[in-house]
């Protein structure tokens, strides 16, 4: 019999990091008071490192796209970012035209959605639920695992204590 160890040990790790990730969710869902279920997948879009559809999340289906591939850090940024993206809609923050043609930032016409995805990088860092969302990402994954909910994750299993330790 072949046993392909590999294979076993990437399974283990997935299911380990998809522990970190929900744990990271949960967090963060109380620091940003979102209530309910969140539905995460590996992002499958090229050159998208986190996603949301805002129609989904003003029609209550709580769900994002992040690339679990990154390293853990970057992942966890890329989880709050789009985790302040979920926040931003749910608080009316972010929202979107009744016809689907232009963002809406604190009740005002903002951009729109086809001008919205010309923008140039340096450009779309600055629209300001993009420039909330990118300093999140980028400032908050330090809580996390600062935090004792990360911290517990070591009793758990040895795969999770070394995650911690080397995070």
């Amino acid at each position: 019999m072949y046993i392909n160890s590999e294979r076993i040990i990437e399974k283990v790790a997935n299911k380990d990091i998809d522990v970190v990730y929900n744990t990271a969710i949960e967090f963060f869902k109380n620091k940003f008071s979102i209530s309910g279920a969140i539905k995460v997948k590996n992002v499958r879009r090229s050159g998208y490192s986190g996603y949301i559809d805002i129609l989904k999340i003003l029609d209550n289906r709580l769900e994002l796209l992040i690339d679990k591939s990154a390293s853990l850090s970057a992942g966890i940024g890329y989880l709050v970012h789009e985790l302040t993206h979920i926040s931003q809609v749910l608080k009316k923050k972010l929202d979107i035209s009744s016809d689907h043609k232009t963002f809406l930032w604190d009740g005002k016409p903002y951009i729109t959605v086809k001008e919205y995805g010309k923008l140039k990088i340096q450009d779309y860092e600055l629209v300001p639920w993009e420039k909330e969302a990118y300093f999140n990402g980028k400032n908050l994954p330090s809580v996390f695992f600062q935090s004792k909910e990360f911290k517990d994750l070591a009793k758990i299993n040895d795969t999770l204590k070394f995650i911690v330790d080397n995070q």
